[in-house]
């Protein structure tokens, strides 16, 4: 499933898909589970533009690797999943 979701919501293939994490998104409050991977994409794993669901808001945005760590460094990024993701990213880097 994570596979198809890379590629409805981004348009890209994912030929090789890398598990990081998985954790509870609020303890206590609820029992959903996040599952976060690592897919590293070219430019011709790209198929389409991405947001192939209608209905759905989405705002995809690049970002260099040294733009991320700024932004986690800065406080800007909150998201807990995209802070695991990136910081999983950071030590392998």
């Amino acid at each position: 499933s994570a596979r198809r979701e890379v590629e409805e919501e981004v348009g890209y293939v994912v030929r090789d898909l890398h598990f990081v994490q998985r954790f509870l998104s609020s303890p206590g409050i609820t029992s959903e589970m996040l599952h976060v991977f690592f897919a590293e994409v070219r430019d011709e794993d790209r198929v389409h533009g991405g947001n192939l669901l209608q209905g759905e808001d989405l705002l995809l945005e690049e970002l260099s690797l040294p733009a991320a760590w700024a932004m986690l460094e800065s406080g800007q990024i909150r998201d807990a999943k995209t802070l695991v993701g990136l910081q999983w990213l950071r030590l392998r880097r």
